[in-house]
């Protein structure tokens, strides 16, 4: 099912200086069962080496574990919340990723991609700031370095954005905050792909979809999320359930759902605490000391727009 051989793509300096402007994007990986799953991540492109650096914590190290069993992944560029655009193209990258099992906790090597995410999300500098959010949050910086080879390009239409979605329905009655979802499904070579889309409740708890192209029946998920321009104020979400064509077109039916980021203070603690445990069962399964982080390089970081660029 899955194809072999597919060369490397080199993005094209337009599509480069488009998706730059981009905050965020929606990076999909196929789980253990097979489903496509995206979550919202910030990306860096290195027009030298032609691939996409991403990082994921290893207390959030499911995005690592999908792409050791399989590299397929996909990045679509759709959100131009805090990029400046109005109704930009969407730009869908499929490629492969690597992912080696190296616990990074310093910015060394990295400090364009640090650089970059300070500037973009300056709430999160704040982790580092005082002797507390150091001894709590330490685990955030505990990094594993995520590479991607673009090989499919794909440019689409911008989609005009409405203030909110229509109410959703039984468990997705979330879908109100957000103003459009992301759906992903697998594609007939196996990659994950992902599409922008604006989802209809229907009465029995369904979602209706609009046209997508490509979109094939089986198992997908839908994500929703926002942030502010500054990337903080964070809210997602993950439906895991099946796409199909029925009298109605095609609809997805939710069957399982995925807390994300929440502003509310219980899901913060719950982050945190989560956050540390996972943190520390990874290490433990791996005979691994916990790292120290080198607080001062990052400091170092966190006001440097030259290499933010």
């Amino acid at each position: 099912m899955h194809t072999t051989g597919t060369p490397p793509t080199v993005l094209s300096p337009e599509i480069v200086r488009l998706i730059d402007r981009y905050r965020t994007c929606e990076f999909a990986t196929v789980t253990r069962s097979g489903t496509a799953i995206a979550w919202p991540t910030i990306p860096v492109y290195d027009a030298g080496s032609g691939t996409f650096t991403l990082t994921t914590s290893i207390a959030l190290p499911t995005k690592a574990l999908n792409i050791r069993r399989e590299p397929h992944v996909s990045l679509l560029f759709s959100d131009p919340t805090g990029s400046g655009m109005e109704a930009p193209p969407q730009v869908l990258v499929q490629g492969r990723a690597t992912c080696p099992d190296v616990v990074l906790a310093s910015p060394d090597g990295l400090e364009r991609y640090w650089a970059r995410l300070f500037a973009r999300q300056p709430g999160g500098t704040a982790y580092g700031k005082t002797a507390i959010g150091r001894h709590l949050m330490d685990w955030y910086y505990f990094r594993l370095v995520i590479t991607v080879q673009p090989e499919l390009v794909d440019v689409r239409e911008p989609l005009v954005r409405p203030d909110r979605l229509a109410p959703g329905a039984g468990p997705l009655k979330e879908l109100r905050r957000y103003q459009d979802a992301v759906l992903s499904w697998i594609d007939d070579d196996g990659r994950p792909v992902s599409s922008r889309v604006r989802p209809e409740p229907l009465p029995d708890g369904r979602l209706r979809l609009p046209e997508v192209a490509g979109v094939r029946a089986g198992t997908a998920s839908l994500l929703g999320h926002s942030h502010d321009e500054k990337l903080w104020s964070l809210r997602s979400f993950v439906s895991v359930g099946s796409v199909a064509l029925g009298q109605e077109g095609w609809a997805f039916t939710p069957e399982r759902y995925l807390p994300g980021a929440s502003p509310d203070p219980r899901a913060l603690l719950r982050t945190l605490v989560n956050g540390r445990r996972t943190a520390k069962r990874y290490l433990e399964r791996r005979g691994l000391a916990r790292p120290v982080v080198p607080w001062a390089s990052f400091k170092a970081l966190y006001d440097r727009p030259d290499l933010a660029l």
